[in-house]
């Protein structure tokens, strides 16, 4: 029972948090790999699909990041790691847009 304990600050499960984003890189990662997977079956017809692989790369990267960002640099050792996360999702979203308006125009 003691690692079920809800935490004192917020009274929320930390596990319960941690299990969803586990079940979120599961799914949006088997998304992306099967979207790329039957993009590059037939890639002349269906590479219209891959501003959406790189635009769920771009959902775990803002997932991973996001929870990162709380706190000061002295309070939270994953600051740094959270930022570049965080920049890079915006860089996968800018690239998507990017190749969505290539590709869809």
């Amino acid at each position: 029972m003691g690692d079920m304990k809800k935490s004192r600050k917020t009274g929320r499960n930390p596990h319960k948090r941690q299990l969803m984003i586990d079940l979120a890189h599961i799914v949006i990662g088997s998304a992306a790999v099967a979207i790329a997977v039957f993009a590059f079956v037939d890639l002349d017809n269906r590479m219209i699909w891959f501003p959406f692989v790189f635009a769920l790369a771009a959902l775990l990267n803002f997932i991973n990041g996001i929870p990162r960002l709380g706190g000061t640099f002295r309070r939270n050792p994953q600051l740094k790691a959270g930022i570049f996360l965080v920049i890079v999702g915006v860089a996968l979203l800018a690239f998507a847009a990017g190749s969505a308006y290539t590709l869809w125009r």
